[in-house]
């Protein structure tokens, strides 16, 4: 990361101490955190792809960061006054940066820390962070943080010239997304036959292994613990779901601001607007594609009012897990080809079920609880029948068989099993610090 670094280390702490009363606004705001290359070089995501523009594509990024701050007040009016979990959506992520040189990691948290201690209006209780590098370097060290409301604009507001140091990024769909998702996504539904179903091992096995299409979300700092309650597993889970699927997918539309852009400002592409001077008309081929999945599954409304997409896909063939690290792993509960069956049944193409996952990993990277989502495949084990509890699965043709397909065998390989596929959940947080 190669930053401009003006303040000293002993001119920040005289800084902290010189208030302002002005509070920037979200532009403002948005012009202090990261460029777009400057986060590529922390993390790979799909920021390049969403933003390329050939004029535009640094005031494209300074728009998405100032529609998220925008965001970041609407959230704290409208989830004020709900259960943990509701008020815990008020807190919005950021990663926040400090380009200080010569100096530790810890050194440079540190002082991150006591200019949040030193703002006024801003309390212990308004932002979670977690003392760990999310990137280190020479140039620079980051962490991940979730907060209130205006709490960065104050923290900007009154220190003089912090931002010459105190780079702060409001993590968006794009940034939280890993390189290649959409690739990844696409390639899965290109050969949905190939690869959906693996041989038993030993070939005694009778059980049906499924590769199935999972992803794995990193939790941001301050959901399992929220207001200093221990909040469940189960109900992160249930709420991650809910944002995606509830209100007809209000909530992905509010917090998109690709939606915004296109579907609600009626912004053009880069041909289109080549000749505008407006940056709020001007949008990208996958900024467009973005909104279209937004509007399409709005479209996936079935004669009785369901919506295939939200409430059949998601809500009854996904399972939403939390594992002992921090991550929630989102699979489907059968291979490719049965949703592909399914969608079919309800007069649905295969383009109309792709879209739907694409919605709802972009529903998960807009959720402000998370803070990283990747594509990852989950091997699911089921009954010859097709059924998913192996505990009661028939026995075979014939009897007999593997002592494993006892009763005592199947209990013993039902509980391995979900052991296994959470296992392959490892912590996200090493795969931030390790690039």
């Amino acid at each position: 990361m190669n930053y401009p670094l003006i303040a000293s280390a002993a001119s920040l702490m005289t800084a902290t101490a010189a208030a302002t009363e002005t509070i920037p606004t979200p532009s403002q705001l948005a012009s202090y955190g990261l460029t777009l290359p400057q986060f590529e070089q922390i993390k790979a995501s799909e920021s390049p792809y969403d933003f390329s523009h050939p004029t535009s594509q640094d005031q494209l990024w300074i728009d998405a960061a100032a529609y998220a701050y925008e965001t970041s007040t609407s959230h704290a009016a409208d989830n004020a006054g709900g259960g943990p979990l509701v008020t815990s959506l008020s807190y919005m992520p950021y990663i926040v940066c400090n380009t200080q040189p010569n100096l530790s990691g810890q050194e440079r948290i540190q002082m991150i820390t006591a200019v949040f201690d030193n703002t006024t209006e801003v309390t212990t209780s308004d932002y979670y962070n977690i003392n760990t590098a999310a990137a280190n370097g020479v140039d620079g060290t980051c962490i991940l943080m979730r907060a209130y409301n205006d709490t960065m604009g104050l923290v900007y507001g009154q220190h003089e010239n912090v931002e010459s140091w105190l780079r702060i990024s409001p993590l968006h769909q794009s940034m939280k997304m890993n390189n290649a998702t959409v690739d990844i996504v696409k390639k899965r539904f290109e050969n949905i036959e190939s690869g959906d179903y693996i041989l038993p091992s030993p070939s005694s096995d009778w059980f049906r292994y499924v590769n199935v299409l999972g992803s794995q979300s990193l939790l941001c700092p301050g959901v399992k613990d929220f207001g200093g309650v221990e909040v469940t597993d189960e109900d992160i889970s249930k709420a991650v779901k809910e944002f995606i699927v509830r209100d007809n997918g209000q909530n992905v539309k509010e917090a998109s601001f690709f939606h915004q852009r296109v579907n609600v400002d009626g912004g053009d592409t880069a041909a289109d607007a080549a000749d505008d001077a407006s940056s709020s008309s001007i949008t990208t081929d996958r900024m467009e594609m973005w909104a279209s999945i937004i509007n399409n599954v709005d479209n996936m409304t079935l004669p009785n009012g369901t919506n295939y997409c939200r409430e059949i896909v998601i809500t009854n063939n996904f399972l939403f897990v939390m594992d002992s690290f921090d991550t929630l792993n989102v699979y489907a509960k059968f291979s490719t080809d049965e949703l592909l069956t399914l969608a079919n049944a309800n007069d649905l193409m295969l383009k109309d079920l792709e879209e739907c996952v694409l919605y709802m990993i972009m529903g998960l990277a807009l959720n402000p609880m998370i803070c990283w989502v990747e594509p990852k495949n989950q091997v699911r084990v089921i009954c010859p029948d097709g059924s998913l509890d192996l505990k009661t699965c028939p026995e075979p043709e014939g009897g007999g068989g593997s002592s494993s397909f006892s009763v005592y065998g199947r209990r013993r390989l039902g509980g391995s099993v979900v052991v296994s596929v959470l296992s392959m959940a490892v912590s996200l947080w090493s795969f931030f610090v390790s690039t």
